[in-house]
């Protein structure tokens, strides 16, 4: 049923009721029921707005996907048949790419430390070993 063709009818039709669908003051059912409205006008396939919707959603997670598998390394780059013109969609929208996130944990490093003992105030130097191990796993060895 939803050939190329009709799948760009699709989203043409989606791109001229972004500003509905975005301001949240139409519910979204009556969006895609102009959607489909507008596509059966033009098309010699019927569908119903919940149908159009469903499909919106399966191309949605379509790129996402293949947008995550290419962007890991060593994956073999996939292509999204429709990447072009879904892309103007999903480029801002952080559920399809989320936005880059900065880790504050804190770094470890080996090295010597001076610490005071007992009441006499004695100095004595402690070595602190620092072993990671894996991906966020600091494990720290400590030797007097």
């Amino acid at each position: 049923m939803w050939s190329s063709k009709r799948t760009k009818l699709l989203i043409s039709l989606r791109r001229e009721k972004t500003d509905l669908l975005e301001n949240g003051k139409v519910r979204r059912k009556v969006v895609w029921d102009k959607v489909a409205e507008q596509f059966n006008a033009n098309s010699s396939v019927r569908v119903t707005g919940e149908q159009c919707a469903n499909k919106w959603k399966k191309l949605e997670e379509i790129y996402k996907k293949v947008r995550e598998h290419n962007a890991k390394t060593g994956n073999e780059k996939k292509e999204c048949e429709f990447e072009d013109e879904l892309a103007e969609f999903f480029r801002s929208d952080p559920k399809i790419i989320p936005p880059a996130t900065v880790s504050s944990l804190p770094t470890a490093s080996a090295g010597s430390q001076s610490i005071t003992l007992g009441k006499s105030g004695s100095k004595e130097k402690k070595e602190t070993k620092v072993e990671v191990v894996g991906r966020g796993d600091n494990r720290i060895s400590d030797r007097i």
